[in-house]
């Protein structure tokens, strides 16, 4: 995807959706853990999963990329 490439939050890190199946060990269990894609229904469904993996402190930013950006939130390339 390029999506990441293309525009991110910044100190965001890229995991594909369908790697959060392969990599959900590698996210934070300390700090809140926020999901995020061009429109929020990916990262919707990812956040369900990692839910199904113990983790609790999860959000799902609803919009996307898109709508943080038009709220004026940072993005980076």
């Amino acid at each position: 995807m390029h999506e990441h490439a293309d525009g991110h939050v910044p100190g965001s890190i890229n995991i594909p959706h369908m790697a959060t199946l392969v990599r959900a060990g590698d996210l934070a269990t300390d700090r809140p853990v926020l999901f995020i894609c061009k429109s929020g229904q990916r990262s919707a469904v990812a956040a369900e999963f990692a839910a199904t993996m113990g983790l609790t402190d999860l959000y799902n930013v609803e919009g996307g990329h898109d709508d943080w950006a038009e709220a004026g939130y940072p993005m980076e390339t």
